[in-house]
């Protein structure tokens, strides 16, 4: 998995430039879960340890992951076990949003 962390920061600029909206990033991740459910990956899991090193190096943003993990969710059998596989992750990027959803409201009590 080192590689996979290095591929990403070494590309990571072309990266960015593909997924500069939540919508690319979004479609992005969707592609993601092709590469990792196929027969020669399924077994690894990769899918958590991707999305945090790509969410790490600022390639894919919170939103999308979090959009990605509401859609997957109620979507088929892949969807619910690549869910099911990333909720550690995404527990942590939901409680990292409420916590900055307080730090705003506590900034606008402030004024």
């Amino acid at each position: 998995f080192g590689n996979v962390k290095q591929l990403i920061a070494q590309w990571k600029a072309l990266l960015q430039r593909f997924g500069r909206s939540d919508a690319d990033q979004l479609l992005g991740v969707e592609a993601l879960e092709i590469f990792v459910m196929d027969d020669k990956w399924k077994a690894h899991k990769l899918m958590m340890p991707i999305l945090k090193a790509l969410n790490d190096e600022e390639v894919i943003g919170e939103n999308a992951i979090l959009d990605w993990a509401s859609e997957a969710s109620t979507r088929d059998s892949v969807g619910k076990t690549l869910h099911a596989e990333c909720k550690q992750l995404i527990e942590y990027l939901e409680e990292d949003d409420e916590d900055e959803d307080d730090e705003d409201e506590d900034d606008d009590d402030d004024e």
